[in-house]
């Protein structure tokens, strides 16, 4: 029911007191009121999204560089592996416990071979961690591509460079 009824029946309600007249003029004055309630109700209703979308528009800004929440683990992964592989490789051309003279072959107790195969597994972890952080929208650190890419030392540096 309109609120331009509702008013009418409360107009013709409070006119009954007044006789015939009374109750035409009740409904009359309850009509109006109820019309002017309803004009009332869809005139705020407009301005209460005007506004609530104004106070959207003052809160917020774009964001150039905001990334989804797991953004900033997927990151912490990335450059932890990528961190593990840049002293891998530095160890690796320093090689302090001779490993590429003593044991250039895979031995169960460690060797130059066994290095360059956890070397080229970190990478492949790396790779992975990429490929997972750009599908998510995340951004990635600077150098971690190269470093999944590298290769690892095929011998240690020369002396003079690992002083």
């Amino acid at each position: 029911m309109s609120e331009a009824l509702i008013g009418a029946e409360a107009g013709g309600e409070i006119g009954s007191f007044a006789g015939p007249a009374g109750a035409l003029a009740g409904i009359v004055i309850g009509g109006l009121v109820g019309l002017g309630a309803t004009v009332l109700a869809a005139k705020a209703v407009p301005n209460a999204n005007d506004k609530a979308e104004e106070g959207l528009q003052g809160t917020t800004t774009p964001c150039s560089d905001c990334q989804p929440p797991d953004c900033k683990e997927a990151q912490r992964k990335i450059k932890k592996t990528r961190d593990e592989l840049k002293k891998r490789y530095a160890e690796m051309r320093k090689d302090k416990l001779g490993m590429y003279k003593i044991h250039p072959e895979k031995t169960p107790f460690g060797s130059w071979q066994g290095h360059i195969d956890q070397f080229i597994q970190k990478q492949k972890n790396l790779r992975k961690l990429i490929a997972e952080a750009q599908n998510n929208g995340c951004s990635i650190p600077g150098d971690a591509w190269k470093w999944a890419t590298e290769k690892p030392p095929t011998k240690p540096a020369p002396i003079e460079l690992n002083s």
